[in-house]
């Protein structure tokens, strides 16, 4: 920390926000380990099922010079253990383009990320994660969130939960004003700790 409190007041803030520790704690690799055992299970997605219905509309009218069209060819055919940080730097996340099921496929990949610290993933995905994850999130997002949360399995929630319970005791939610917490305080609670 005093490494970081050497740094000017702009860096400070995403300084903090990277957490310069390097290794991870034990809440950590059993948030991590959690993730990937409840969504392990997960069935590859069919390609079909991969763009929602209005990326599908507006790929058939502009063709692939349409950006839903490179976040398919980037997206197809991959397991969510497969997606990394250049995958979403490369199309910017590409979540908005995604169906909600293929959300839900691909969200553990994004979790992984932030309990690795894989910081080099583009920060509106980073920021998206905790509206994506915020069933009463209040905008048009909020139907597509509970639905994309409706795939979640029990388990799953059970380890979101516990990745979101690590998150909200890191350093870094001085940042992010501890939106893990929050969603702690509402929907998730009732999964935390199975």
């Amino acid at each position: 920390m005093d490494r970081i409190r050497s740094m000017p007041a702009t860096i400070q803030r995403g300084a903090i926000a990277m957490n310069f520790v390097a290794s991870p704690s034990q809440a950590r690799l059993k948030a991590r380990d959690m993730i990937v055992s409840a969504f392990s299970s997960s069935t590859r997605l069919n390609d079909f099922d991969l763009l929602s219905e209005n990326t599908k509309k507006w790929k058939a009218e502009y063709g692939h010079h349409y950006e839903g069209a490179e976040v398919e060819r980037m997206y197809a055919g991959k397991a969510w253990s497969e997606v990394d940080a250049a995958l979403l730097e490369a199309c910017n996340g590409g979540f908005s383009y995604l169906s909600t099921k293929a959300r839900a496929y691909f969200l553990p990949a994004i979790i992984v990320m932030v309990i690795d610290r894989s910081w080099d993933a583009p920060g509106i995905v980073f920021d998206g994660l905790f509206t994506d994850l915020d069933p009463d999130f209040p905008s048009p997002a909020t139907s597509v969130n509970r639905e994309v949360l409706g795939y979640f399995s029990e388990a799953q929630k059970v380890a979101v939960a516990e990745f979101l319970d690590v998150m909200a005791h890191e350093e870094w939610t001085l940042y992010s004003e501890n939106e893990a917490q929050r969603l702690l305080d509402g929907y998730w609670g009732k999964f935390l700790h199975g």
